[in-house]
């Protein structure tokens, strides 16, 4: 309770250096900006400092004196201007109305608290991996954990926040991630109506607006009955309850805010994002050179947060604002053109220098991993990859048409309703609505005509802002439309429960039931029957206790049973030991750096090659070369996975010259066990022959041969000098950069291989 009292005010000393900041900085005067934007502004320059500062001190340190930073610098500012403190809050635009924002904030806190208790944030296994990494072994930037020889390429600037918060308080990392995410969906509904009320400066439909773009969803409750009266649930063997939560409430193409927000990534994202358009439209009005600095300076933090957090909606910012930057021209106006140039320039500049720290990579950072930004024109335009749609597998990928019912009912009314923003928009020559019309089709485009090789299901992330911004400008463009018809209550009631119904609905479930309820038919099924044969009071409480306990257990679990082990780790790995573990979810959970298997984690398997030899060949042989140079020094056992190793492995094992066995434990009816691998000095190394050599394998796990004999694989002692090889053959062949191609550990056998 001490550690939770500790961390509200941290986070309200970041709403007060934020909203210090617009009121006396920016002079910003408004109730609905200051309740808005203050956190957005404050986590954002809480994050820049813990970055920045991680270079040069590490996170853990950094993660401390940051806080301190913010603190200084909010008590200089009330301090200074404490002259002014009563008149600047005299000022504030206050209206009875706040209150009901206020109490929908804390509302949608609550249910979104409650959803993520019990199942966590969505992706949580990988995020809780990069926190603990980073603030466990103090090294920053982070090395990839999969991969030593690289650094982490991953928007983790929500993880980083989190481990700050898991550090400083010793809050558990799920808890950790639990807080921060449910505060996060509040703010983003209030950034939401902060929208509506730059556009119409009317409470009531700035209300309304916000809960429009929050749970901006589309007509999947309507397909959802739609397949109920066809007879396809029926096949299923789904009733209509049960096809309202599989179909009904859980999208394929993408996911309202009210969803999305359970996604670290988005939950930060959307915030910043949301803040930083409404402050640059701030900005663009200003006539004060001073206060204009001040602004960029708070928006240049607010896109650092932003690319470190989610770098699609970074450059969701930029493609709104570029074309925008166009009408200023037009209009002569060439102070606000040159702003948005120099706003573009300094954030772009930051970003890659700091954000990327390019800098601090060498030659090998761009070599034997797949290219993310690999990007193409789609061949079948106007046709999107998916994620498969429940009561589907969800990897299961399909092709999805523009002009198809299931695009329609992802979403919904809004691709239509595009006709009644243009008229909103010659009639009322509204330019905020203009910006943010022209930022929402532009990259829902995107997914239509560019294809991500990498992942391509991933490309429709572009679709979800835009779609909460279009519901909102839909909202006003259908007031303008109707605001002398007596129906117009009635109308825009219809119109805000069709569109917001499923998510609505989505959120009440899972912070009831957990997601799980919409995203397996059987257990959706199963809760079902279960709660059928309930009779008594006593027995509905006595379920829901049980079924409390076994979906915290399953979200705990890795923590739960592993908890000896990871505590050990813990307290005895040094910062720059790596290790290797026969449960990889041992290793992972401590926060240390570790190899793992393929296919254990989509992450790896999409930036490396699903052929992995590294895992299996340091396990079959325990090769003192291999282990050095990838840092390995510690070995993971247990029992049943030791039975396998070949006979010399299991001999090295026993000598404690080589291997210190430090810990052993039963868990779970097997055995633990620690191993500490000894120094390795050159000279041992010498005198020890090696075991294993390194060769590139392209991403089926066929190997490079020699040019002067095919039937030769080309081998090297470490990976760095296979990866420079390939570095040659790029530059000898270009068309070779297409592919991918890896580094691999392998056994050094009877093979012929040619030695580089």
């Amino acid at each position: 309770m001490i550690a939770v009292t500790k961390f509200i005010f941290f986070i309200m000393t970041l709403f007060a250096f934020g909203s210090t900041s617009l009121l006396f900085l920016a002079n910003i005067r408004s109730a609905i900006l200051l309740l808005a934007l203050s956190l957005p502004i404050g986590i954002a320059s809480y994050v820049f400092l813990l970055h920045s500062l991680s270079f040069i001190i590490g996170p853990r340190a950094a993660s401390i004196i940051s806080i301190l930073i913010i603190f200084l610098i909010l008590t200089t500012i009330l301090t200074i201007k404490r002259k002014y403190l009563k008149k600047k809050i005299s000022e504030i635009e206050f209206s009875g109305n706040i209150y009901c924002f206020v109490f929908s904030a804390l509302l949608i806190i609550i249910l979104s608290y409650f959803a993520v208790n019990r199942s966590g944030v969505t992706d949580i296994k990988f995020h809780n991996v990069v926190s603990l990494t980073i603030f466990q072994n103090n090294i920053y930037p982070p090395k990839d954990m999969f991969r030593p020889e690289y650094l982490l390429i991953y928007h983790y600037g929500s993880d980083l926040f989190a481990g700050a918060i898991n550090y400083i308080f010793n809050i558990n990392i799920n808890k950790s991630f639990e807080l921060i995410v449910s505060i996060m969906c509040g703010v983003t509904f209030l950034c939401f109506c902060a929208t509506g009320w730059i556009l119409s400066k009317n409470y009531l439909f700035a209300y309304i607006a916000g809960f429009c773009g929050y749970f901006s969803g589309g007509l999947l409750w309507f397909d959802a009955l739609l397949k109920y009266l066809s007879g396809y649930s029926k096949t299923l063997n789904l009733d209509f309850i049960q096809s309202l939560a599989n179909f009904g409430i859980h999208g394929s193409i993408l996911n309202a805010p009210s969803s999305s927000c359970l996604v670290p990534t988005f939950n930060f994202g959307y915030p910043l994002l949301t803040t930083s358009f409404i402050l640059f439209w701030h900005m663009v009005n200003l006539k004060e050179n001073k206060k204009i600095i001040i602004q960029m300076i708070l928006l240049n933090l607010l896109l650092f947060g932003l690319f470190l957090s989610a770098e699609w909606l970074y450059f969701t910012f930029w493609i709104g604002i570029l074309p925008f930057s166009l009408f200023y021209l037009a209009n002569k106006s060439k102070k606000n053109f040159y702003l948005t140039l120099s706003l573009l320039i300094t954030s772009t500049i930051l970003s890659k220098l700091i954000g990327n720290a390019i800098f601090l990579q060498d030659k090998i950072q761009n070599l034997g991993r797949a290219n993310i930004f690999n990007i193409d024109l789609k061949e079948k335009l106007f046709w999107i990859t998916s994620w498969g749609k429940f009561p589907r597998n969800t990897l299961d990928y399909s092709e999805i048409s523009l002009f198809s019912w299931d695009f329609v009912s992802d979403f919904g009314v809004t691709i239509i309703l595009i006709p009644l923003i243009v008229f909103y928009l010659v009639k009322t020559k509204n330019m905020f609505a203009v910006l943010l019309s022209i930022c929402s089709i532009l990259t829902m485009s995107l997914p239509l005509f560019i294809d991500f090789k990498t992942n391509p299901a991933d490309l429709n992330r572009f679709f979800s802002f835009g779609n909460a911004i279009l519901a909102i400008l839909i909202l006003y463009s259908i007031e303008e439309l109707i605001k002398n018809s007596r129906y117009k209550r009635i109308l825009i009631l219809a119109f805000v429960s069709m569109l917001t119904f499923s998510p609505f609905l989505g959120l009440l479930l899972s912070s009831t039931l957990t997601k799980y309820c919409y995203m397996n038919k059987d257990f959706s099924g199963k809760v079902r029957n279960e709660v059928s044969q309930l009779k008594t009071l006593h027995d509905y409480i006595d379920y829901f206790k049980k079924y409390n306990d076994s979906i915290f257990y399953l979200k705990n679990e890795g923590f739960i049973i592993f908890d000896k082990e990871i505590k050990f780790l813990k307290e005895n790995m040094k910062a720059k030991d790596f290790a290797i573990s026969a449960d990889p979810r041992i290793s992972l959970f401590s926060g240390i750096y570790t190899i793992v298997p393929s296919r254990y984690s989509v992450y790896k398997d999409q930036l490396y090659s699903s052929f992995d030899s590294i895992y299996s060949t340091i396990f079959n042989t325990l090769d003192p070369y291999l282990l050095k140079e990838l840092g390995i020094k510690w070995i993971i056992l247990e029992s049943k996975f030791k039975e396998g190793l070949p006979k010399e492995v299991l001999t090295l094992l026993d000598n404690r010259k080589k291997f210190n066995l430090l810990y052993t434990n039963k868990v779970a009816g097997t055995e633990i066990e620690i191993y500490q691998v000894q120094n390795i000095e050159e000279s041992l190394l010498a005198s020890i022959n090696r075991k294993t050599n390194w060769i590139l394998v392209n991403k089926y796990g066929h190997p490079v041969v020699s040019t002067n004999n095919p039937k030769d694989i080309i081998s090297f002692p470490s990976s760095k000098d296979a990866l420079l090889y390939l570095s040659e053959l790029h530059t000898k062949h270009k068309s070779l950069k297409k592919e991918l191609f890896t580094s691999q550990a392998i056994v050094i056998d009877n093979s012929k291989l040619t030695v580089k």
